[in-house]
């Protein structure tokens, strides 16, 4: 164990707390409310790589913050962690290119991601420093003793059951039948605005939800 259980808990919850609340602001307003980015064709890859996200934080919340994980469940949720760094890369490295018909990702949104991505690493970090060395081992029980807060528990259960809705409403908003529709090409320009920005495809059935 690397620190005191008690105190870095709570540090963990508060961490856990702003993450919630930054990335649910980002989500709901710069993504779904203000860019609508699951009507948007540029930025179509970033929404889905934001759907996978939002599914992946439940393995990780219920892992790290409701279970008090170890052994083989331990590193399962470590691995969820890693798969959820990955993902947040290529959204990065998409993410200029997905927004130019858009006007591209504002300052302000870019500064929130900084913030909420440092809560969660921040929230991950206190709880892997809490384990004990044992807890690392593969013949480690899953579950150690003694349980997480009950205040933890609940708020990494309400994050779980949150981004788990969050993430297949962001599949439904695409509409994945219209994947497999058959369409006559329109050529003529269509413009499109979303969130007050202009948006022209020059394929009427790729901007069409």
């Amino acid at each position: 164990m690397f620190a005191q259980p008690t105190t870095i808990y709570t540090l963990a919850g508060a961490l856990l707390a702003a993450f919630c609340i930054l990335g649910a602001f980002d989500g709901f307003y710069f993504h779904l409310y203000r860019f609508q980015l699951h009507k948007v064709p540029s930025a179509r890859t970033e929404h889905i790589i934001h759907s996978v996200r939002a599914l992946v934080f439940a393995p990780i919340a219920v892992l790290m913050f409701v279970l008090n994980s170890g052994g083989i469940l331990l590193y399962i949720g470590i691995a969820a962690v890693i798969v959820d760094q990955v993902l947040e890369y290529f959204d990065i490295m998409l993410e200029r290119d997905a927004r130019l018909p858009l006007g591209g990702v504002p300052g302000t949104e870019t500064v929130l991601h900084v913030f909420a991505s440092s809560a969660k690493f921040a929230a991950i970090a206190c709880i892997i420093a809490s384990k004990p060395i044992d807890a690392y081992a593969l013949s480690s029980p899953l579950m150690l003793e003694p349980s997480l807060p009950i205040e933890l528990q609940a708020l990494g259960s309400a994050f779980a059951a949150a981004t788990l809705i969050g993430g297949i409403y962001s599949f439904v908003l695409m509409k994945p039948t219209s994947f497999f529709a058959t369409r006559k090409p329109h050529h003529k320009p269509i413009t499109y605005v979303y969130g007050g920005h202009k948006v022209i495809s020059l394929d009427q059935s790729s901007c069409r939800d």
